[in-house]
């Protein structure tokens, strides 16, 4: 065990971005205080468009609901061992949206009421929308920090120079998962639209290219 400490500090040392790592823990913090303070029996305000009632229930969409947090470890353990700067700048984008999407519900109380009361079906995939109802609320949901980390992993993606290579099924991935958080009535299709409203920027913000001014020098060496 103390070899392993060893070697552990030592990884440590040579891979400081590891540390932003600790982001997961503050966040996850914040996150059932808010949950806390801003529970089902909270006064909220209702997150709600018309295009809500003409979306269907669609159960069979909750595999890919729960399949957000495996891209989102594996897009940060690939970058946390293959690249430093990248792991940095994901979990900046990542943990920095859906903090800000946090403190928004903690200073703007919100939440839905488009759970179906009975499923028009039972089936396996009913089962799984259960369980999700069961352990999530359904306060605290604008904007969807579900499409905020979707995007986040899709920044990743683009900006690595490996994962860049499998752009196209990561695009179709994050609309299938912001799709689902409608499909399984986790959210209003109000939430989607804020939670790519704060992203976008956050991309723009983490991502950007930074310029570079060159002087330019003339055939005598000075400054032109």
């Amino acid at each position: 065990m103390k070899h392993f400490s060893q070697m552990f500090r030592e990884w440590l040392r040579k891979n400081p971005h590891a540390w932003y790592a600790l982001l997961f823990p503050a966040y996850m913090a914040g996150y059932f205080t808010t949950e806390a303070i801003v529970g089902e029996n909270a006064d909220y305000w209702v997150s709600y468009l018309p295009l809500d009632d003409k979306i269907p229930f669609l159960e069979w969409f909750a595999p890919i609901y729960y399949i957000w947090a495996f891209c989102l470890l594996f897009v940060g353990l690939y970058l946390l061992l293959k690249d430093g700067a990248g792991f940095k700048k994901f979990m900046v984008f990542l943990f920095g949206g859906m903090g800000a999407s946090l403190l928004i519900c903690l200073l703007f109380p919100n939440g839905q009421n488009l759970r179906p009361t009975v499923f028009p079906r039972e089936n396996f995939f009913t089962d799984m929308v259960r369980l999700l109802y069961s352990v999530d609320t359904c306060t605290n949901v604008f904007p969807s920090m579900h499409v905020v980390g979707a995007i986040a992993a899709l920044g990743a993606v683009f900006h690595n120079r490996v994962l860049r290579r499998y752009w196209l099924p990561a695009v179709v991935l994050c609309i299938l998962i912001c799709a689902s958080t409608v499909f399984l009535k986790q959210h209003s299709i109000l939430d989607v639209f804020g939670g790519v409203a704060l992203a976008v920027p956050l991309w723009l913000l983490v991502y950007r290219k930074k310029k570079t001014v060159s002087k330019e020098v003339n055939s005598s060496g000075k400054n032109g």
